[in-house]
């Protein structure tokens, strides 16, 4: 999920774009995060997950929806780039869309570049 998400809010600088703030950061300053909390009955799937950096992730925790992240980040003057973590939102609302329409066919393990000899490649028999 970490890699297609990271692709759909990647940079041609190969940077990935916070969906809370709007800064550009290498992935391994990125964290997985649920967009409505679990314990708001989030659920556990792609459309309800995004990549946030460490710091929105911390503000965020179990208390904020998305929305709510960046009201606050609005607030405290934390946005860096409120257009930049739109696209951000809206790449990866597009990137968790067509998985959901496309999980398991070829397009999808294509997308995933993962060889066709692997357990679950459409067309394979075991």
């Amino acid at each position: 999920m970490v890699a297609l998400l990271s692709h759909a809010q990647g940079t041609e600088a190969g940077l990935v774009i916070c969906a809370g703030c709007g800064r550009e950061l290498e992935l391994p300053f990125m964290e997985l995060d649920h967009i409505t909390p679990k314990s708001d009955r989030g659920e556990n799937h792609i459309l309800n997950r995004i990549l946030l950096c460490r710091p929105c992730n911390g503000h965020k925790r179990d208390n904020l929806t998305l929305q709510g992240l960046m009201r606050q980040n609005r607030k405290n003057d934390w946005m860096r780039n409120k257009e930049l973590a739109q696209q951000a939102r809206d790449w990866a609302q597009e990137r968790a869309e067509w998985v959901r329409d496309h999980y398991g066919t070829t397009d999808y393990w294509e997308l995933l570049d993962l060889p066709s000899s692997s357990p679950g490649y459409p067309g394979r028999l075991f």
